[in-house]
This record gives structure tokens, sequence and C-alpha cells, in this order.
């Protein structure tokens, strides 16, 4: 057997890979209709929670993509998306001025090129891997940026462990955030910015919470339901 032969019958086709990578689970733009058809029956809206709802940005990675210098792009570069998001929502809150001193862009390179240099943020994406900012230094780094910008809240508190009960009283009481889920079926892991919570409730009384995010893909809201969260760490900002 030829050796081309050999490995179209042994290794996957493209055809087969594009279909497998097309198993993971799509994005959630409508939680009424993604509730509706995870549980069945019908839902409606009994508490919606959305803090500065003029405020929140929706900037993606691929906009921050290229890098100022001509060396390449930007890899892995999830979380300082999500703080790029997070600083511009509060500057247009008219609550950290500092940053709008700063193009989206500008404060993007600066947040990234900030944390490379310190090596908290790797940019690579090795093997599909490795590269971004470690989930144990995300709070180091978003707590350095918060302070670069001059802006100080009362408290940055991690939730690191079974955190499903306080990301639900965080977003309840209209605080933003900053989340990582892990292994996730849709976002495999992957940092994005929290800015609101919609809880349904279907007839017989059962409740299901969705989180709203800036997850850095699209520039609208994206949901995901707090029931069905696996492995995901948060950190709650209390102004």
């Amino acid at each position: 057997m030829k050796f081309s032969a050999f490995l179209s019958q042994h290794l996957p086709s493209q055809k087969k890979l594009l279909l497998v990578k097309k198993k993971q689970r799509p994005v959630i733009p409508d939680p009424l209709r993604h509730a509706g058809s995870r549980s069945g029956g019908s839902f409606r809206p009994v508490d919606q929670k959305a803090p500065y709802p003029e405020a929140v940005c929706f900037h993606t990675t691929g906009e921050f993509s290229r890098r100022p210098d001509g060396a390449g792009t930007y890899k892995a570069h999830c979380c300082p998306t999500a703080i790029t998001n997070l600083l511009l929502t509060y500057n247009r809150a008219g609550l950290a001025p500092k940053v709008g001193l700063h193009s989206p862009g500008s404060l993007f390179i600066d947040i990234a090129e900030w944390g490379r240099r310190r090596l908290l943020y790797w940019n690579m994406f090795l093997l599909n891997y490795f590269g971004g900012v470690s989930v144990p230094l995300t709070g180091l780094y978003l707590r350095a940026m918060l302070r670069r910008y001059d802006f100080h809240p009362r408290r940055v508190l991690p939730h690191l462990l079974f955190p499903r009960r306080a990301l639900i009283r965080s977003m309840e009481s209209g605080h933003l955030g900053i989340v990582s889920v892990l292994a996730h079926p849709t976002y495999h892991s992957h940092t994005m910015m929290l800015c609101g919570l919609t809880t349904l409730e279907n007839e017989q009384g059962d409740r299901l919470h969705y989180i709203r995010l800036a997850d850095g893909w699209g520039h609208e809201p994206r949901y995901l339901c707090v029931e069905d969260l696996g492995l995901f760490l948060f950190w709650d900002i209390r102004v």
C-alpha cells in the first residue's frame, strides 16, 4: 500500500475534522428560546438585571488581532479583550474617566502589552492549549489594570469554588464582573465580561438563570445558563 493511500485510510479527512468542529454547542443569543428547547414548555422572564445598559461595550477579539509593531497578531487574547470591555463600560458610565483618554484599540494594546511584558499574558496558542492568561493570574491582571486606569472599586472578590450561587447573587446585586469558563462546550477555555442576569420561570415555578455576557465573539449580548455551567471562576467587582 502506498504511503498516501495509508494516510487517507487511517487519518481523518479535512471534511471529517470540520464536522467534528461543528459539534460544539452554538452561542445563546436568546435565553427564552434556549430555555424552551433545553427544558421543554414555555418560560417567562421574572427578573432582569443589566447594570449600565447604555454603557456596556461589546468589542471582540477580532477587532484587536493586529499588533501595532507589525510583528504578527495577538493570539488567545480573550482576557485582555474582556478587561478592555470592562474598563470602557465603566468609562461610559462615568466611573473611570482616565480610560476616556484612549480609543478602544489603543486601550487594548496598552493592556495586552503591559501583560505581555510582565509575563501575565502569553501571546501564543501552542497546540490549541497553551497561551493567553493563566486562570490563576486573571485576578492579579484584572486588579493591576483597574489600578493602572485609576479605577478603585470597593472590592474585587474572587469566587473559585462552587460559585454558582455567588454568581447569581452578584448579578442580582447589579455588579459587573469577569468570568473564566473551562472546558466549556461552546467557549472551551475563555474569559468574558459579566454584564447582567435574566431569570426565567416556567408554569411549574421552576427557574433558570442566564448570565448576560460580552463574550468577545460578537457585538451583541450572549448568555449562558448558570444551571448548566461546569468548571468556571469569576471575579465580582463591587463599586
